[in-house]
């Protein structure tokens, strides 16, 4: 949780059944890298792309900090890996 907690949670949209069932194309959890991950290297604290579904005309990624930068999050509000 990223909020202050003197805020109150906010609901997240639901997701279509039809994008959130789709496999995952690229992510760790699919054991592939982006393609631009080839020619890039942004090192570990941006990868925090676990997942990436695919639909038609829409996307849905699943992102998460790795463990040992959760820290970073005094600094920022939002982690730049996260934008």
């Amino acid at each position: 949780n990223l909020a202050p907690a003197t805020a109150r949670p906010v609901a997240a949209p639901e997701v279509p059944a039809a994008l959130r069932d789709r496999p995952v194309a690229f992510g760790t959890s699919a054991g592939r890298r982006m393609p631009q991950e080839a020619n890039l290297r942004f090192g570990p604290r941006w990868d925090v792309l676990d997942g990436l579904r695919l639909g038609n005309g829409e996307a849905l990624a699943e992102l998460s900090l790795p463990e040992p930068f959760t820290g970073d999050l005094v600094e920022f509000d939002l982690h730049p890996g996260m934008l």
